[in-house]
């Protein structure tokens, strides 16, 4: 690692230089002039790339052997709440009441926070795009949904796949005790309606963008999870971001492997108690 003379800056303390993993990865995930990928000048390799990329990019899980159940979420005309009053209005809201959520809700939350809303197009040929942006249109995150409390909708966890906009059900029942436990008894989940689950496939991103890709995969997780807090705001739920998880115990739940697939996000929804 590079050695920087500190002496001017008087307000950086011995502690703040401290090698520690977090600034060692930092650090050694920097783009500098030498790390830079300026394209290769022969046209075969560089469409080659775009082919490889248009070929793993986007790719998400498919639990193509269960059940599936297609999502029906509001029109996006009738999502029409200002983006300057869900700013506004936007809080942490963290007394829930225990009430069922609709069908309709849960879908809203992720087709429209999460789902498909466009392609890109090049000479290689087309990529879905989603309502979130991530580095390359790679999408390495996935995202699974803890169903606690709904009559329209079996309790259990699921995955949802946003290229055909549907629910696979990994398990049946209700993991609200456990989820508790997950997330260190936390009382929110007392009354919590739903937890939503993101996940990283780090190769995704990681084939392109080595070390790099980490700080990609977790900027990339909070748009999602910014984009589900706003979707939120505008069925006036209560989605609460979580950095408090018991990480090993969350990803034994979702049934990964914690390696090539972790758990980087959680988020608590209810109905807020006002």
């Amino acid at each position: 690692m590079k050695q920087v003379d500190l002496s001017r800056y008087w307000f950086v303390q011995d502690k703040d230089v401290m090698i520690t993993p977090s600034n060692l990865y930092h650090e050694n995930s920097k783009t500098s002039n030498f790390r830079v990928f300026f394209g290769d000048p022969d046209p075969k390799k560089s469409n080659d790339m775009k082919k490889l990329i248009m070929t793993l990019g986007g790719k998400t899980k498919c639990y193509e052997y269960l059940p599936r159940i297609y999502l029906k979420p509001r029109p996006w005309e009738e999502l029409n709440v200002s983006i300057g009053k869900l700013l506004a209005n936007r809080r942490t809201v963290r007394n829930l009441i225990n009430i069922p959520i609709s069908f309709e809700t849960i879908s809203s939350i992720l087709s429209r926070g999460c789902g498909i809303n466009g392609k890109l197009e090049n000479d290689v040929g087309g990529l879905p795009l989603r309502t979130y942006p991530s580095g390359g249109a790679l999408f390495p995150l996935e995202t699974y949904i803890a169903i606690l409390n709904s009559k329209e909708i079996a309790l259990g966890l699921y995955h949802y796949y946003p290229y055909e906009d549907y629910l696979s059900q990994i398990k049946e029942g209700d993991f609200r005790k456990l989820l508790k436990e997950v997330h260190i008894d936390d009382k929110m989940m007392n009354d919590a309606s739903l937890v939503i689950f993101i996940t990283a496939v780090f190769m995704r991103s990681r084939f392109k963008y080595g070390e790099r890709s980490y700080r990609f995969i977790l900027l990339e997780a909070g748009h999602l999870a910014q984009n589900l807090i706003l979707m939120g705001q505008a069925l006036n739920l209560s989605v609460v971001p979580m950095g408090g998880f018991l990480d090993r115990m969350a990803e034994s739940f979702l049934e990964v492997d914690g390696v090539e697939e972790s758990v980087i996000y959680t988020l608590i929804v209810g109905n807020k108690n006002e």
